[in-house]
């Protein structure tokens, strides 16, 4: 459910412009559904693949039990929270107007474009904005990793969504070098997470009136740590890829603009670039 949603919020986001505010609530809506799914799937991540990670021999000690008993608490405690909203009014209504609104004829809000050239569009802004959230690797935090990822894993959807649009190899290799940088970053993510996710569950522990086991938690803040700075060694060498990685959407837009006015869509533009340059060339003005 939660990439089936995740997929939906993508498509509502690419095409924000032709919709307008058809959909702003509702997109508003599924984004706290898909924030109730995003803290279910963080426990699912620290249970499942991290802790049998951090116990030796794969057999947890005493401690470790209790650790895994709070944090199985944690996880309940999110899935109930998520099970409310999917059950919710809000919820079914707003299912019901993206019914409604697929199932009728819509007019379009922002002028009508060739697909190539709506794709290329938001390919580029999306690109650039990863590279300006890029600037200054090495020094950045762990709240300026986040806000890269998530710049990643918003052009990574619209590289995925637009693919069958441009050349199958480069589209591949820009999608390859998006998933090993959002791998890298996902996983500092976690371990940026691990010190409010211990918090909740020591607050389980509390509630259910179980000793804190101190040592297995630092023992798996320790190594989450670890891991962070492993990740953030690698870094570098995905960024590099991801920079040198193809632009298919770029060359496409090059070759339309050496033919737009006649075929391709720019017209309007076309006409305004052509008057400047007429202009500059009649009072003396020559290109370098």
């Amino acid at each position: 459910m939660r990439v089936g949603l995740r997929r939906l919020r993508c498509a509502l986001d690419l095409f924000a412009a032709q919709l307008g505010a058809t959909l702003r609530r509702e997109s508003i809506a599924l984004r706290g559904v898909g924030s109730g799914l995003g803290q279910a799937r963080d426990w699912d991540v620290l249970i499942g693949e991290i802790l049998p990670c951090v116990v030796e021999g794969g057999r947890a000690g005493y401690a470790e039990a209790r650790l895994l008993e709070a944090c199985e608490v944690a996880r309940m405690r999110a899935r109930r929270k998520t099970h409310s909203i999917i059950k919710s009014d809000s919820y079914v209504l707003t299912l019901l107007a993206l019914g409604r609104f697929l199932a009728a004829p819509q007019s379009i809000v922002a002028p009508v474009q060739g697909a190539r050239d709506l794709a290329a569009g938001i390919l580029s802004v999306r690109h650039a904005r990863v590279l300006k959230r890029g600037r200054k690797l090495r020094q950045q935090d762990d709240a300026g990793l986040h806000r890269l990822r998530i710049a990643v894993k918003k052009l990574r959807y619209a590289v995925e969504f637009f693919t069958a649009l441009f050349s199958a190899a480069p589209m591949q290799a820009q999608r390859a070098s998006l998933t090993r940088l959002q791998d890298i970053l996902g996983q500092i993510n976690d371990a940026a997470l691990i010190v409010p996710q211990l918090d909740e569950a020591r607050r389980c522990s509390t509630r259910m009136k179980r000793r804190w086991p101190q040592a297995a938690a630092q023992a798996l803040l320790d190594w989450q740590e670890a891991r962070a700075r492993i990740q953030r060694e690698r870094l570098a060498a995905a960024w590099r890829q991801f920079r040198n990685a193809p632009q298919p959407w770029l060359r496409a837009g090059k070759g339309r603009r050496k033919s737009s006015g006649r075929r391709g869509c720019c017209w309007g533009q076309w006409e305004h670039e052509s008057g400047v340059v007429a202009a500059r060339r009649s009072r003396g003005w020559r290109a370098r």
